[in-house]
């Protein structure tokens, strides 16, 4: 192709998600005002799953959409949101006043976000907002009632449910990534207390994630991170290795008990 015509492709191209951009920002408040009315229903009536249903859906679809057209602070925001919900949800919690309002005051930083952002059109939409990271960390601790934070990503829904069902009993609160890259870029942007890593995952493997997170200057680049794994010999590059490696073996739920609850001692130990 000419030059003269790949550059008008490219600025055709350029115009054209530009105005899909646009058209995001215009369509977000009838978007945040459905995911409000829901979380209200939904407090109406608490036990309904449809409710609950109708709400994550619209929750995970803005979440999606938002990332697509680089809004990655509403990702974020939604990200939080909603693994609020899918905790009251897995923990049979009902849906209270407390919990309302903490929705609600994700609702308010989506508002807060769309209207920086659309000051910011056609300028640049993703520098650094310290004030919005505060905010979520401020609505993460409370939404974890003093429960540690642990990213999960297994690579099998078995693991996973492996790692949920053992920890059950203890102070835990489990976020689950889909994939080794979900999981680095969640890491990179978001706070947890430690990570819970297969070796064997879809994207980019445990080893690539670890030593991605120690090599970053991001908030969780020091956490403690244990691995579950097969293998009885880790190789790594940059001679990164995990904090804690269990076996997959006939001892795995011991382990992991033991493992965990020496995180647990050391984090409140910090906190002291």
């Amino acid at each position: 192709m000419p030059a003269n015509k790949l550059k008008a492709t490219q600025s055709h191209t350029e115009a054209l998600l530009q105005q899909l951009k646009l058209n995001f920002l215009e369509d977000l408040p009838d978007r945040y005002n459905r995911i409000e009315d829901g979380i209200l229903q939904l407090r109406d009536k608490p036990d309904s799953l449809d409710n609950y249903d109708d709400l994550y859906r619209n929750v995970h679809s803005l979440k999606g959409t938002a990332g697509t057209f680089g809004a990655h602070a509403i990702t974020r925001i939604c990200h939080q949101l909603e693994d609020l919900l899918r905790k009251v949800h897995s923990e049979k919690q009902c849906f209270d006043v407390s919990y309302t309002d903490l929705c609600l005051q994700y609702i308010d930083l989506i508002k807060q976000t769309h209207a920086g952002l659309t000051a910011k059109i056609p300028a640049d939409a993703n520098s650094p907002n310290t004030e919005l990271e505060s905010a979520l960390e401020r609505l993460r601790q409370k939404s974890l009632q003093d429960n540690l934070s642990c990213l999960t990503v297994l690579g099998t829904k078995l693991m996973n449910n492996i790692f949920q069902d053992t920890l059950q009993e203890l102070p835990v609160y489990i976020t689950i990534a889909d994939n080794g890259f979900d999981a680095l870029n969640r890491l990179l942007h978001e706070k947890f207390d430690f990570i819970a890593i297969g070796n064997e995952l879809k994207l980019l493997n445990g080893m690539a994630v670890i030593a991605a997170l120690r090599a970053s200057d991001c908030v969780n680049h020091a956490i403690p991170i244990l691995m579950v794994t097969t293998k009885t010999q880790l190789k790594s590059p940059t001679q990164v290795v995990p904090d804690y490696v269990v076996p997959k073996d006939q001892q795995i739920s011991k382990n992991l008990i033991k493992a965990v609850q020496h995180i647990i001692h050391l984090h409140r130990g910090q906190r002291q």
